[in-house]
């Protein structure tokens, strides 16, 4: 595990107490922070609440731009966790909550499409 993911996921929870939740569960299930599985837990998060209100709400939004920020001042290890456990688990074109896509940032729009 590297240090500067697990203060990554600690401080994502910190600034967004609606991932506290999301972050007691995953404790609860794995008796640790694992933050590449944590993030896939926060991009399933971030899909049920679309999906639930059928829009972004404040809370969703916050998120997603906080991840924005962190993938451009942050380091290398920071930006794979963002992109192979968070943006990785965000639904395909075509799938539901597929609209997650177009709500990030421009940074990470283009790790998107990098991606795939």
């Amino acid at each position: 595990m590297k240090a500067r993911q697990f203060a990554l996921a600690g401080a994502l929870v910190y600034a967004h107490p609606d991932l506290v939740s999301v972050m007691q569960e995953h404790l609860d299930s794995y008796e640790e922070l694992l933050p590449h599985v944590f993030m896939a837990d926060v991009a399933r998060w971030a899909v049920r609440r679309l999906e639930r209100s059928g829009s972004a709400d404040t809370a969703l939004l916050s998120v997603l731009e906080y991840l924005e920020n962190a993938y451009v001042s942050r380091g290398e290890d920071e930006q794979e966790l963002i992109v192979v456990s968070f943006l990785e688990n965000f639904p395909r074109p075509g799938e539901p909550g597929d609209g997650l896509r177009n709500l990030v940032g421009p940074t990470l729009q283009e790790a998107m499409a990098r991606i795939g």
